[in-house]
């Protein structure tokens, strides 16, 4: 889209499901104060982004919205006596500045801070020929090729077609080899999605300056983007593996580290993402029965660890979310609390632990990960199935294409130990 703000030419690109944007200005006597402007908020990739020129005060504000979804953007950089050119301002996307929103947020109250949305809402794309079906992939822990590599066979199962999306369950970091480049890789490609998980949440706190975590080795991928020149960074999944789903990994590619983009992009990350059961009846039909039970006409919820039942999502603790592995059943009054395994109880209630999943009943159906001892869950009625096997552990990395909740898998060798937390 474009507009004229005084006297201003503006395009913007905006692209869904990533903080993708750039914007493009004429030329103005003014252009290279609004250049410096917008370079020092170039990493700012929040729910909107204000720029300002000291004459022309110019807000770019770019927005993709569905139900309770807002995509963050950024304004890029501006060039003097430029035409109206998309420019990518790689050296300011690229750096660790330690001066983004996030680090300023944790810098003031000690924490990171919580995204814009906690729960998102998956928007219907406009039907398409040449894609479809949606790809929900397990817990990836940096294993960048595994998941590429997963993500072409499923292409391969999905007759030969690019996906309407694809989403991770979250911990698309730590444990594996190359976490930030999972992180790159996933925030630049327009079709992609994730909720966030406990080690995402971990990462994203020693980046920000958490002390403790910053002093332990697994989190030393996480440090080596700062204080590095700007141009170590410029060349990973930039211009190479944005093409939507395809992904070349065949050539190489130069070490990639955190940037103050990828850095605003983890801190925006939701907690759950919502599919909603319009989106299979768009695609399919209403009279279609996919799945093959009489549930398919409901929202699928994509979170990283779980619920305790009878919780409604939207009351759901932030630790439940990204930790919840097991539930308490208290007998007496017939409800769920989370299973705390290191807390020893001093109540006396009569309980009855179970995995959540095996007792979720709805109303949503649940895809979840981070519980690799369990390996892949599926319990009857299929309403909460989780699909980490385990990759990082050399279990291998699986995937489900919805709406047939058919799993697609690979072998994975061994990068950390389980239980290496």
């Amino acid at each position: 889209m474009s507009r004229k703000c005084n006297g201003l030419c503006v395009k913007i690109l905006v692209g869904v499901g990533s903080t993708l944007a750039a914007a493009a200005f004429c030329s103005h006597p003014s252009s290279q104060q609004l250049r410096q402007q917008s370079i020092a908020t170039a990493s700012r990739a929040a729910a909107f982004v204000h720029t300002s020129a000291a004459t022309d005060r110019l807000a770019c504000e770019a927005a993709s919205q569905r139900r309770d979804v807002t995509v963050a953007l950024s304004c890029s950089a501006l060039r003097q006596n430029g035409d109206a050119e998309i420019l990518t301002s790689q050296a300011a996307a690229n750096r660790r500045t330690k001066t983004t929103a996030a680090d300023l947020y944790f810098q003031q109250h000690g924490k990171i801070p919580s995204p814009t949305q906690k729960h998102q809402t998956l928007p219907i794309r406009t039907p398409d020929a040449n894609s479809k079906n949606i790809l929900v992939i397990g817990d990836v822990h940096g294993c960048f090729e595994d998941m590429m590599k997963l993500h072409r066979k499923a292409i391969a199962e999905n007759d030969d077609m690019e996906f309407d999306h694809v989403i991770l369950v979250g911990d698309l970091v730590n444990k594996g080899p190359e976490s930030a480049r999972v992180v790159r890789h996933t925030r630049l490609q327009p079709k992609w999605w994730t909720v966030r998980g406990n080690h995402d949440n971990a990462a994203l706190s020693a980046a920000l300056g958490h002390a403790k975590r910053r002093a332990k080795s697994k989190y030393s991928w996480v440090l080596e983007g700062e204080d590095t020149n700007e141009d170590q960074n410029q060349n990973e999944d930039v211009h190479g593996t944005t093409d939507g789903n395809a992904g070349d990994t065949s050539v190489p590619s130069p070490s990639v580290v955190l940037s103050d983009d990828d850095i605003m992009w983890m801190s925006e990350l939701p907690y759950t993402l919502t599919i909603p059961a319009e989106y299979f009846q768009t695609k399919h039909g209403d009279d279609d029965n996919v799945g093959g039970d009489n549930n398919d006409h409901i929202d699928t919820v994509i979170v990283h660890a779980g619920f305790v039942p009878g919780i409604p999502v939207q009351e759901q603790s932030i630790y439940s979310m990204v930790a919840i592995r097991e539930v308490d059943l208290l007998r007496d009054t017939n409800t769920y609390r989370y299973h705390d395994r290191g807390v020893g109880y001093t109540d006396g209630a009569d309980v009855t632990k179970s995995p959540w999943a095996s007792v979720w009943t709805g109303p949503q159906r649940v895809i979840f990960g981070h519980d690799a001892r369990r390996g892949i869950q599926r319990y009857p009625g299929e309403m909460a199935i989780g699909i980490d096997s385990g990759a990082v552990y050399g279990n291998g990395m699986t995937a489900m294409i919805l709406p047939e909740r058919r799993l697609v898998s690979i072998p994975t060798i061994v990068h950390s130990a389980v239980g290496d937390d």
